[in-house]
């Protein structure tokens, strides 16, 4: 369940960012997947730390 509030917030963060520099929708997932890739290490990072 972390995980998908985690997602939904980083999109919701990369479509608002979007819009607050007037850039359309297009390139919404050029600008998405850093912000993925940042989430998914911290997700492997969290999940061995725990073990």
């Amino acid at each position: 369940m972390a995980a998908v509030v985690d997602l939904v917030l980083v999109v919701v963060f990369v479509l608002v960012g979007r819009a607050s520099h007037n850039e359309g929708p297009l390139g919404t997932l050029v600008t998405l997947w850093p912000f993925l890739a940042g989430l998914v290490i911290g997700w492997i990072g969290a999940r061995a730390w725990r073990t």
